[in-house]
């Protein structure tokens, strides 16, 4: 079984009067849309908040954190997070720095269009979180996106680069891309 965390964001909003807006609907637009295409449909679900991440603070940090923490508790083999590409590194960053939440992997989803619009790659980013974790890729905090799983790690026990990767505003993604020499250059350790 897969915890799937619902927090708001892009991926679970949809657009009226051409404004984008948290729909609790979504979510369930998202699950069913994944086990029409893929099948699967062993997940349990929570929704602490619904939020655009945008607006997201340290208090939403923590309902965020007790979440996982509880759907841990709940022997999942993975969790997904749903959140907003706006501020999906912050919350990527700081859920890697709780020790705890290393032992499973904890997938960070985002979209770049809302779910209904055919440029949306939710579904393809909620499809390779599942993936991940069925296939038991790894453990720690991740955020897949566009087919790419990009690994959140302890920001101080490790150097890591800020990557622009596409999308609708600019999405960024910290990914272990190298450490720093005596000169401060970047020595590439692999992509």
């Amino acid at each position: 079984m897969i915890g799937v965390i619902f927090t708001g964001g892009t991926i679970g909003s949809s657009i009226s009067d051409g404004y984008i807006s948290t729909d609790p609907e979504m979510r369930y637009m998202l699950l069913k849309m994944y086990k029409e295409s893929c099948g699967y449909d062993d997940f349990v679900t929570d929704a602490p908040c619904t939020i655009l991440s945008e607006n997201i603070n340290c208090s939403d940090f923590v309902i965020i954190a007790k979440a996982v923490h509880k759907m841990m508790l709940g022997n999942v083999e993975g969790i997904i997070l749903t959140h907003g590409s706006d501020t999906i590194q912050y919350t990527a960053s700081f859920l890697s720095c709780i020790e705890e939440f290393t032992h499973i992997p904890v997938m960070v989803v985002c979209s770049n269009y809302v779910l209904t619009d055919n440029r949306a790659n939710g579904l393809r980013n909620f499809s390779a979180a599942v993936d991940f974790i069925r296939n038991k890729c790894g453990n720690g905090v991740f955020v897949p996106y566009t087919g790419r799983a990009f690994q959140y790690l302890k920001i101080w026990s490790n150097w890591f680069k800020l990557k622009e990767i596409s999308s609708q505003r600019g999405l960024y993604a910290a990914k272990n891309h190298g450490r720093t020499d005596s000169k401060n250059r970047n020595e590439t350790v692999g992509n």
